[in-house]
């Protein structure tokens, strides 16, 4: 119904785990009590609150708060709106994922809305980043083991989580709140990739490259598809140069 829904959202600089808490109003006090219910207990107090210039956070109780926690506080300067580009950006990978799980879900009781936040954290968390490994991994040093996964070695031992969609049902509601951001993050993963390719400039003129055999090379060729006459162009390789015509 497009009702808006205020949200916490907080990421670690160096691990990128990322964790957002639905908030009752826009007040310097929910944000204080969320980050004491959900950050917090498990993370600590971090050395620096890198925030935007909204009221909750530059209030005189937020400031009073971080000082008595020993924290710093830094207001991202509305001309360079990149320091605090890391959390701009998770949350807005966080909106995106967020809408499709509650659009397809059909979401509407708080209880609901906490699942498909949480549930959005969990697909983000798990995602495998530039790293090589995802940001739950750098946290808790391994992956979690998500309810009703068979990635185990000991399928035996969890049959009872297999049955649950049979004696619990919301089981398989919840489930399929997991299944949906995951794919929802798949997709956006896939149209930045695009995106990227898209904008991408040619780095330097064929004619500049100096390529030699044994060089692992990738190059674009038309061809004919089998018994067809449709023309694909497309890109083949990995190959290895075996020699330079004309040398």
């Amino acid at each position: 119904d497009n009702k808006k829904v205020w949200a916490l959202n907080v990421v670690d600089r160096a691990s990128r785990f990322h964790h957002v808490g639905i908030l009752h109003d826009k007040s310097t006090l929910a944000v204080t009590n969320a980050l004491d219910r959900f950050w917090l207990p498990w993370a600590g107090v971090p050395g620096q609150f890198v925030t935007d210039l909204g009221p909750e956070f530059r209030s005189d109780e937020f400031v009073a708060w971080c000082e008595g926690h020993g924290a710093k506080v830094w207001h991202a300067s509305v001309e360079a709106p990149w320091q605090n580009g890391l959390a701009e950006r998770a949350g807005a990978i966080f909106k995106g994922i967020f809408r499709k799980v509650v659009s397809d879900h059909q979401c509407s009781t708080a209880v609901e809305l906490d699942f498909a936040a949480a549930t959005t954290c969990v697909a983000m968390n798990d995602r495998i980043n530039e790293s090589g490994y995802s940001p739950s991994q750098w946290v808790i040093g391994r992956c979690p083991r998500r309810a009703g996964s068979l990635l185990t070695n000991r399928v035996a031992d969890h049959l009872p989580e297999h049955d649950a969609a049979d004696i619990h049902p919301d089981f398989m509601r919840r489930s399929a709140f997991l299944a949906t951001a995951r794919l929802a993050q798949l997709r956006l993963d896939v149209d930045v990739q695009l995106r990227r390719a898209e904008l991408a400039r040619a780095r330097s003129q064929p004619g500049s490259l100096r390529l030699g055999p044994g060089d692992v090379v990738y190059f674009y060729r038309e061809t004919k598809a089998k018994n067809s006459k449709l023309l694909l162009k497309r890109w083949h390789g990995p190959a290895t140069v075996i020699g330079i015509d004309g040398t």
